[in-house]
């Protein structure tokens, strides 16, 4: 099992951020087929599993580890 940290991450700024375009770029086309609101809850839901994801990543956790022995 992997070691637990409490993180938190603001999903509506992340979700504004990319709509806005300061990081990375809406999907145009989705925004138009699904609308400004369902998009930016399917936005929030699939960069909610990217972050679990990456919380899990054994990688990430050997990089953290050897950025915090330097």
């Amino acid at each position: 099992m992997a070691k637990s940290d409490n993180k938190t991450v603001d999903m509506l700024a992340l979700v504004t951020s990319h709509i806005s375009g300061n990081k990375g770029f809406a999907n145009s086309k989705r925004i138009k087929r699904m609308g400004i609101e369902e998009y930016s809850q399917w936005l929030s839901g699939k960069l909610a599993e990217q972050a679990a994801f990456q919380m899990g990543d054994p990688r990430r956790q050997k990089r953290v580890n050897r950025i915090k022995k330097k």
